[in-house]
Protein backbone atom coordinates (compact mmCIF):
# COMPACT_ATOMS: atom_id res chain seq x y z
CA UNK A 1 0.00 0.00 0.00
CA UNK A 2 2.75 2.77 0.96
CA UNK A 3 4.86 1.65 -2.00
CA UNK A 4 1.85 2.58 -4.37
CA UNK A 5 1.22 5.81 -2.28
CA UNK A 6 4.99 6.35 -3.03
CA UNK A 7 4.96 5.50 -6.83
CA UNK A 8 1.73 7.61 -7.16
CA UNK A 9 3.41 10.69 -5.51
CA UNK A 10 6.46 10.21 -7.78
CA UNK A 11 4.47 10.08 -10.97
CA UNK A 12 2.60 13.47 -9.52
CA UNK A 13 6.28 14.98 -8.47
CA UNK A 14 7.73 14.03 -11.81
CA UNK A 15 4.49 15.88 -13.55
CA UNK A 16 4.68 19.12 -12.05
CA UNK A 17 8.84 18.88 -12.59
CA UNK A 18 7.84 17.94 -16.14
CA UNK A 19 5.10 20.70 -16.63
CA UNK A 20 7.09 24.13 -14.55
CA UNK A 21 10.17 23.00 -17.10
CA UNK A 22 7.44 22.87 -20.31
CA UNK A 23 6.72 26.24 -19.11
CA UNK A 24 10.08 27.42 -18.16
CA UNK A 25 10.67 26.51 -21.84
CA UNK A 26 7.60 28.29 -23.71
CA UNK A 27 8.35 31.73 -21.39
CA UNK A 28 11.96 31.41 -22.50
CA UNK A 29 11.07 31.42 -26.02
CA UNK A 30 8.47 33.87 -25.63
CA UNK A 31 10.92 36.25 -24.64
CA UNK A 32 14.22 36.01 -26.40
CA UNK A 33 12.09 34.90 -30.06
CA UNK A 34 8.65 36.71 -29.63
CA UNK A 35 7.19 40.46 -29.89
CA UNK A 36 7.44 41.72 -26.04
CA UNK A 37 4.30 41.23 -24.73
CA UNK A 38 3.73 44.53 -21.92
CA UNK A 39 2.67 43.95 -18.51
CA UNK A 40 -0.67 44.87 -17.34
CA UNK A 41 0.58 47.79 -15.08
CA UNK A 42 2.44 49.39 -18.30
CA UNK A 43 -1.11 49.25 -20.63
CA UNK A 44 -2.90 51.85 -19.73
CA UNK A 45 0.46 53.95 -21.98
CA UNK A 46 -1.69 53.09 -24.50
CA UNK A 47 -5.01 52.99 -23.81
CA UNK A 48 -7.69 55.60 -22.56
CA UNK A 49 -8.03 55.23 -19.24
CA UNK A 50 -11.63 55.76 -17.99
CA UNK A 51 -13.37 56.04 -13.94
CA UNK A 52 -16.52 55.46 -13.24
CA UNK A 53 -19.18 57.88 -12.90
CA UNK A 54 -22.82 57.51 -11.35
CA UNK A 55 -23.89 60.49 -13.94
CA UNK A 56 -22.62 59.34 -16.97
CA UNK A 57 -21.88 55.59 -16.58
CA UNK A 58 -17.95 56.65 -16.82
CA UNK A 59 -15.49 59.52 -18.04
CA UNK A 60 -11.18 59.56 -19.58
CA UNK A 61 -8.91 60.22 -16.42
CA UNK A 62 -7.74 63.86 -17.43
CA UNK A 63 -4.19 64.56 -18.35
CA UNK A 64 -3.35 61.53 -19.73
CA UNK A 65 -0.63 60.73 -22.29
CA UNK A 66 -1.31 57.69 -24.68
CA UNK A 67 1.51 56.48 -27.14
CA UNK A 68 1.83 54.31 -29.99
CA UNK A 69 2.69 51.09 -29.58
CA UNK A 70 5.58 48.99 -32.24
CA UNK A 71 6.73 45.08 -31.60
CA UNK A 72 5.20 44.97 -28.40
CA UNK A 73 7.04 47.97 -26.89
CA UNK A 74 5.51 51.45 -25.70
CA UNK A 75 7.44 54.29 -27.84
CA UNK A 76 7.87 57.31 -25.44
CA UNK A 77 8.62 59.20 -28.05
CA UNK A 78 5.68 58.54 -30.49
CA UNK A 79 2.60 60.47 -28.42
CA UNK A 80 -1.12 59.19 -29.94
CA UNK A 81 -3.17 61.79 -28.04
CA UNK A 82 -3.00 64.17 -25.20
CA UNK A 83 -6.37 64.06 -22.61
CA UNK A 84 -5.94 67.51 -21.20
CA UNK A 85 -6.86 69.00 -17.64
CA UNK A 86 -10.87 68.53 -18.24
CA UNK A 87 -10.41 64.96 -19.77
CA UNK A 88 -10.88 66.53 -23.65
CA UNK A 89 -8.39 65.00 -26.53
CA UNK A 90 -6.17 68.10 -27.44
CA UNK A 91 -4.56 70.70 -24.84
CA UNK A 92 -5.40 72.63 -22.40
CA UNK A 93 -8.09 75.48 -22.34
CA UNK A 94 -9.27 77.56 -20.14
CA UNK A 95 -12.80 77.45 -18.24
CA UNK A 96 -13.61 80.98 -19.15
CA UNK A 97 -13.28 81.79 -22.63
CA UNK A 98 -12.09 84.74 -23.87
CA UNK A 99 -14.71 87.92 -24.52
CA UNK A 100 -14.15 87.68 -28.43
CA UNK A 101 -13.82 83.40 -28.40
CA UNK A 102 -16.56 81.52 -29.86
CA UNK A 103 -16.72 77.37 -28.44
CA UNK A 104 -18.00 74.68 -30.26
CA UNK A 105 -17.78 71.30 -28.71
CA UNK A 106 -18.35 67.93 -30.69
CA UNK A 107 -19.73 64.93 -28.60
CA UNK A 108 -19.93 61.68 -30.01
CA UNK A 109 -17.85 58.34 -29.53
CA UNK A 110 -14.93 56.90 -31.11
CA UNK A 111 -15.28 58.49 -34.81
CA UNK A 112 -15.43 62.07 -33.07
CA UNK A 113 -12.79 61.18 -30.81
CA UNK A 114 -10.91 60.20 -34.08
CA UNK A 115 -9.21 57.48 -32.88
CA UNK A 116 -6.97 56.70 -36.04
CA UNK A 117 -5.47 60.52 -36.17
CA UNK A 118 -2.56 60.47 -34.07
CA UNK A 119 -0.63 63.73 -32.54
CA UNK A 120 3.05 62.59 -33.17
CA UNK A 121 1.88 62.65 -37.28
CA UNK A 122 0.60 66.05 -36.66
CA UNK A 123 -2.98 64.84 -37.11
CA UNK A 124 -4.98 65.86 -34.00
CA UNK A 125 -8.36 64.69 -34.95
CA UNK A 126 -10.92 65.71 -37.40
CA UNK A 127 -12.40 68.47 -34.06
CA UNK A 128 -8.62 69.99 -34.14
CA UNK A 129 -8.39 70.46 -38.09
CA UNK A 130 -11.87 72.55 -37.74
CA UNK A 131 -10.11 75.21 -35.01
CA UNK A 132 -6.88 74.91 -37.74
CA UNK A 133 -9.06 76.47 -40.70
CA UNK A 134 -10.99 79.36 -37.97
CA UNK A 135 -7.90 80.17 -37.05
CA UNK A 136 -6.12 80.06 -40.57
CA UNK A 137 -9.06 82.30 -41.00
CA UNK A 138 -8.66 84.71 -38.47
CA UNK A 139 -11.41 83.46 -36.31
CA UNK A 140 -11.15 83.12 -33.33
CA UNK A 141 -12.97 79.82 -32.98
CA UNK A 142 -12.04 77.23 -30.54
CA UNK A 143 -13.45 73.77 -31.26
CA UNK A 144 -13.18 71.19 -28.28
CA UNK A 145 -13.30 67.26 -29.07
CA UNK A 146 -15.61 66.20 -26.60
CA UNK A 147 -15.83 62.63 -28.06
CA UNK A 148 -15.38 59.68 -25.93
CA UNK A 149 -14.67 55.93 -27.52
CA UNK A 150 -18.12 54.01 -25.99
CA UNK A 151 -20.00 56.97 -25.63
CA UNK A 152 -24.01 57.30 -27.30
CA UNK A 153 -26.98 59.60 -26.96
CA UNK A 154 -28.16 58.38 -23.52
CA UNK A 155 -25.75 60.33 -21.69
CA UNK A 156 -24.68 63.28 -23.94
CA UNK A 157 -27.71 65.76 -22.37
CA UNK A 158 -26.37 64.66 -18.89
CA UNK A 159 -22.63 65.50 -20.00
CA UNK A 160 -24.05 69.42 -20.86
CA UNK A 161 -25.82 69.54 -17.76
CA UNK A 162 -23.41 68.51 -15.18
CA UNK A 163 -20.22 70.27 -17.34
CA UNK A 164 -20.42 71.34 -20.16
CA UNK A 165 -22.13 74.39 -19.68
CA UNK A 166 -19.54 75.73 -17.69
CA UNK A 167 -17.13 76.33 -21.15
CA UNK A 168 -19.74 78.34 -22.11
CA UNK A 169 -20.44 76.99 -25.14
CA UNK A 170 -21.94 78.81 -28.39
CA UNK A 171 -21.98 75.68 -31.02
CA UNK A 172 -22.74 72.07 -29.48
CA UNK A 173 -22.41 69.61 -32.79
CA UNK A 174 -24.29 66.22 -31.77
CA UNK A 175 -22.92 63.18 -34.03
CA UNK A 176 -23.46 59.70 -32.84
CA UNK A 177 -25.26 56.78 -34.32
CA UNK A 178 -22.87 53.65 -34.05
CA UNK A 179 -22.53 53.25 -30.68
CA UNK A 180 -26.19 53.63 -30.18
CA UNK A 181 -27.04 51.06 -32.69
CA UNK A 182 -25.77 48.45 -29.86
CA UNK A 183 -28.37 49.14 -27.68
CA UNK A 184 -30.99 50.00 -30.03
CA UNK A 185 -30.99 46.59 -31.52
CA UNK A 186 -31.54 44.92 -28.66
CA UNK A 187 -34.04 46.66 -26.25
CA UNK A 188 -37.91 46.15 -26.24
CA UNK A 189 -40.92 47.05 -24.13
CA UNK A 190 -39.73 45.16 -21.30
CA UNK A 191 -35.78 46.90 -21.34
CA UNK A 192 -35.31 48.90 -18.14
CA UNK A 193 -32.29 51.52 -19.92
CA UNK A 194 -31.37 52.27 -16.45
CA UNK A 195 -30.23 48.60 -15.42
CA UNK A 196 -28.38 47.94 -17.99
CA UNK A 197 -24.57 48.74 -18.14
CA UNK A 198 -22.82 49.45 -20.83
CA UNK A 199 -18.93 47.58 -21.70
CA UNK A 200 -17.46 51.13 -20.73
CA UNK A 201 -17.43 50.50 -16.97
CA UNK A 202 -16.55 46.89 -16.79
CA UNK A 203 -13.00 45.82 -17.07
CA UNK A 204 -11.18 45.58 -20.38
CA UNK A 205 -9.39 41.95 -20.43
CA UNK A 206 -7.19 43.35 -23.12
CA UNK A 207 -5.81 45.82 -20.82
CA UNK A 208 -6.53 44.93 -16.84
CA UNK A 209 -6.25 41.62 -15.19
CA UNK A 210 -10.09 40.22 -14.79
CA UNK A 211 -9.27 37.34 -12.91
CA UNK A 212 -7.42 34.98 -10.69
CA UNK A 213 -5.31 33.12 -13.32
CA UNK A 214 -4.30 36.98 -14.54
CA UNK A 215 -3.39 38.09 -11.05
CA UNK A 216 -0.86 34.38 -10.52
CA UNK A 217 0.28 34.23 -13.71
CA UNK A 218 0.46 37.82 -15.31
CA UNK A 219 3.59 37.91 -14.91
CA UNK A 220 4.67 35.30 -17.14
CA UNK A 221 5.51 36.74 -21.05
CA UNK A 222 4.04 33.47 -22.49
CA UNK A 223 1.07 33.56 -20.24
CA UNK A 224 0.02 37.06 -21.70
CA UNK A 225 0.63 36.14 -24.84
CA UNK A 226 -1.47 33.05 -24.64
CA UNK A 227 -4.55 34.53 -22.97
CA UNK A 228 -4.44 37.98 -25.22
CA UNK A 229 -4.52 35.91 -28.09
CA UNK A 230 -7.62 34.14 -26.78
CA UNK A 231 -9.65 37.67 -26.06
CA UNK A 232 -8.16 38.98 -29.15
CA UNK A 233 -10.03 36.23 -31.27
CA UNK A 234 -13.25 36.48 -29.03
CA UNK A 235 -13.46 40.08 -29.22
CA UNK A 236 -12.41 41.10 -32.33
CA UNK A 237 -9.41 43.27 -31.09
CA UNK A 238 -6.42 43.89 -33.57
CA UNK A 239 -3.00 43.25 -32.24
CA UNK A 240 -2.58 46.62 -30.06
CA UNK A 241 -5.42 49.25 -30.66
CA UNK A 242 -7.67 48.84 -27.93
CA UNK A 243 -11.31 50.90 -28.33
CA UNK A 244 -14.34 50.74 -25.90
CA UNK A 245 -16.54 49.89 -28.12
CA UNK A 246 -19.57 48.86 -25.86
CA UNK A 247 -21.99 45.75 -26.07
CA UNK A 248 -20.75 42.44 -27.81
CA UNK A 249 -21.24 39.10 -28.56
CA UNK A 250 -24.92 38.96 -27.85
CA UNK A 251 -27.27 36.60 -29.26
CA UNK A 252 -28.65 37.40 -32.53
CA UNK A 253 -32.31 37.94 -33.03
CA UNK A 254 -34.31 36.44 -35.37
CA UNK A 255 -36.81 39.50 -36.03
CA UNK A 256 -36.00 42.91 -35.07
CA UNK A 257 -37.71 45.95 -36.47
CA UNK A 258 -35.65 48.59 -33.79
CA UNK A 259 -39.11 49.64 -32.90
CA UNK A 260 -38.34 50.69 -29.25
CA UNK A 261 -34.43 51.06 -29.54
CA UNK A 262 -35.48 54.04 -32.76
CA UNK A 263 -38.07 55.90 -30.24
CA UNK A 264 -35.39 55.97 -26.99
CA UNK A 265 -33.27 57.42 -29.76
CA UNK A 266 -35.72 60.03 -30.99
CA UNK A 267 -36.19 61.06 -27.24
CA UNK A 268 -32.49 61.48 -26.24
CA UNK A 269 -31.71 63.30 -28.78
CA UNK A 270 -35.03 65.76 -28.78
CA UNK A 271 -34.13 65.76 -24.81
CA UNK A 272 -29.83 66.89 -25.92
CA UNK A 273 -31.47 69.29 -28.83
CA UNK A 274 -33.39 71.58 -26.14
CA UNK A 275 -31.16 71.03 -22.66
CA UNK A 276 -28.58 72.74 -25.31
CA UNK A 277 -30.65 75.34 -25.57
CA UNK A 278 -31.52 75.54 -22.42
CA UNK A 279 -27.89 77.00 -21.85
CA UNK A 280 -28.23 79.39 -24.62
CA UNK A 281 -26.00 77.34 -27.29
CA UNK A 282 -27.08 76.35 -30.35
CA UNK A 283 -27.65 72.94 -31.26
CA UNK A 284 -26.44 71.57 -34.66
CA UNK A 285 -27.15 67.62 -35.49
CA UNK A 286 -24.59 65.59 -37.64
CA UNK A 287 -25.59 62.26 -39.41
CA UNK A 288 -22.10 60.47 -38.30
CA UNK A 289 -20.15 59.47 -41.05
CA UNK A 290 -19.02 55.80 -42.32
CA UNK A 291 -17.93 53.12 -44.11
CA UNK A 292 -21.10 51.02 -43.78
CA UNK A 293 -23.50 50.91 -47.46
CA UNK A 294 -25.57 49.14 -49.15
CA UNK A 295 -22.77 49.25 -51.44
CA UNK A 296 -20.31 47.14 -49.68
CA UNK A 297 -18.44 44.02 -51.03
CA UNK A 298 -17.47 41.07 -49.67
CA UNK A 299 -14.01 42.41 -49.18
CA UNK A 300 -15.29 45.40 -47.71
CA UNK A 301 -17.64 43.38 -44.92
CA UNK A 302 -14.57 42.20 -43.60
CA UNK A 303 -14.06 45.61 -42.30
CA UNK A 304 -16.89 45.91 -40.44
CA UNK A 305 -17.34 44.48 -36.74
CA UNK A 306 -20.93 42.97 -36.69
CA UNK A 307 -20.41 41.28 -33.37
CA UNK A 308 -20.57 44.84 -31.98
CA UNK A 309 -24.83 45.23 -33.37
CA UNK A 310 -27.08 42.26 -32.58
CA UNK A 311 -28.27 42.31 -36.66
CA UNK A 312 -28.75 39.07 -38.65
CA UNK A 313 -27.42 40.54 -41.57
CA UNK A 314 -25.37 43.21 -43.49
CA UNK A 315 -28.89 44.63 -45.23
CA UNK A 316 -30.11 44.71 -41.54
CA UNK A 317 -27.17 46.90 -40.23
CA UNK A 318 -27.40 49.44 -43.51
CA UNK A 319 -31.32 49.52 -42.46
CA UNK A 320 -30.42 50.14 -38.88
CA UNK A 321 -28.19 53.04 -39.74
CA UNK A 322 -30.81 54.49 -42.47
CA UNK A 323 -33.31 54.56 -39.94
CA UNK A 324 -31.20 56.54 -37.14
CA UNK A 325 -30.39 58.77 -40.01
CA UNK A 326 -34.17 59.43 -40.69
CA UNK A 327 -35.07 60.17 -37.08
CA UNK A 328 -32.31 62.94 -36.87
CA UNK A 329 -33.48 64.42 -40.01
CA UNK A 330 -37.03 64.14 -38.60
CA UNK A 331 -36.02 66.20 -35.62
CA UNK A 332 -33.62 68.78 -37.52
CA UNK A 333 -36.78 69.61 -39.65
CA UNK A 334 -39.45 69.38 -36.45
CA UNK A 335 -37.35 71.46 -34.20
CA UNK A 336 -35.70 73.56 -36.68
CA UNK A 337 -31.62 72.39 -36.03
CA UNK A 338 -28.92 72.59 -38.61
CA UNK A 339 -28.14 69.22 -40.14
CA UNK A 340 -24.84 68.31 -40.90
CA UNK A 341 -24.72 65.17 -43.72
CA UNK A 342 -21.91 64.49 -45.86
CA UNK A 343 -21.89 61.23 -45.19
CA UNK A 344 -23.26 60.28 -48.95
CA UNK A 345 -20.23 61.64 -49.91
CA UNK A 346 -17.78 59.04 -48.08
CA UNK A 347 -19.47 55.83 -47.16
CA UNK A 348 -18.20 53.02 -48.75
CA UNK A 349 -15.04 55.02 -49.36
CA UNK A 350 -11.65 53.05 -48.28
CA UNK A 351 -9.63 56.16 -48.61
CA UNK A 352 -11.85 57.66 -46.26
CA UNK A 353 -12.31 55.00 -43.78
CA UNK A 354 -10.11 52.54 -42.16
CA UNK A 355 -13.20 50.38 -40.51
CA UNK A 356 -16.95 50.50 -39.81
CA UNK A 357 -16.72 54.33 -39.00
CA UNK A 358 -12.83 55.05 -38.05
CA UNK A 359 -11.61 57.25 -40.53
CA UNK A 360 -8.19 57.55 -41.86
CA UNK A 361 -6.48 60.54 -41.49
CA UNK A 362 -7.53 61.84 -45.25
CA UNK A 363 -11.27 61.05 -44.13
CA UNK A 364 -10.30 63.31 -41.19
CA UNK A 365 -9.22 65.87 -43.29
CA UNK A 366 -12.88 65.79 -45.55
CA UNK A 367 -14.98 65.71 -42.55
CA UNK A 368 -13.04 68.64 -41.22
CA UNK A 369 -13.07 70.94 -44.30
CA UNK A 370 -16.87 69.92 -44.72
CA UNK A 371 -17.79 70.98 -41.03
CA UNK A 372 -16.01 74.00 -41.64
CA UNK A 373 -17.83 75.41 -44.77
CA UNK A 374 -20.92 74.41 -43.09
CA UNK A 375 -20.13 76.24 -39.97
CA UNK A 376 -18.78 79.57 -40.92
CA UNK A 377 -21.98 81.34 -42.23
CA UNK A 378 -23.59 79.88 -38.66
CA UNK A 379 -20.40 81.78 -37.04
CA UNK A 380 -20.73 84.64 -38.92
CA UNK A 381 -24.31 85.45 -37.45
CA UNK A 382 -23.63 84.87 -33.93
CA UNK A 383 -20.77 87.50 -34.48
CA UNK A 384 -22.88 89.85 -35.70
CA UNK A 385 -25.39 89.93 -32.45
CA UNK A 386 -25.13 91.06 -29.38
CA UNK A 387 -27.05 88.83 -27.12
CA UNK A 388 -26.46 84.77 -26.48
CA UNK A 389 -29.85 83.22 -26.84
CA UNK A 390 -30.51 82.39 -30.65
CA UNK A 391 -33.43 80.30 -32.25
CA UNK A 392 -32.46 78.77 -35.40
CA UNK A 393 -34.98 79.88 -38.49
CA UNK A 394 -33.27 78.06 -41.36
CA UNK A 395 -31.09 74.89 -41.06
CA UNK A 396 -29.58 75.62 -44.41
CA UNK A 397 -25.87 76.66 -44.24
CA UNK A 398 -26.32 78.46 -47.37
CA UNK A 399 -29.52 80.25 -45.99
CA UNK A 400 -29.00 80.43 -42.27
CA UNK A 401 -30.61 82.82 -40.42
CA UNK A 402 -30.50 83.66 -36.19
CA UNK A 403 -32.63 86.26 -34.46
CA UNK A 404 -32.22 87.04 -30.59
CA UNK A 405 -35.01 85.15 -28.85
CA UNK A 406 -35.01 87.56 -26.30
CA UNK A 407 -38.08 89.80 -25.74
Amino acid sequence: MQSNVRKIGKVISINIIAIFIIFFLFEMITRLFLNPNIPFEKRLKFNVEYRPSGYVVSFPIPNQIIYEVEDGIIKYDKIQYKLNKYGFRGEDLPLKKDKNELRIFILGGSHVFDLNSFDYEGNYGFPQLIQNYFFDNDYNVRVINAGVPGDDTRTLFTKIILDIHRYEPDIIIINSIWNDTKWISRIDNSTNLLTTEPRAVRKNPMIMEINWLDKTFGFSAFYRKARDYYWRKKLGFGENKIINEGIINNPKTVVNDFKCGLEQYKINIIATVQTIRNINAIPVLAIEERFISSKNNEIDKKKIQYHFVNVNSHAELVKLFNNCDTVIEMISHEYNVPLININKKMEGNTKYFADHVHTTPDGSIFIAKNYYEFLLPLVDQIHKNTARNFTILEGSPQCLSLHNSNP
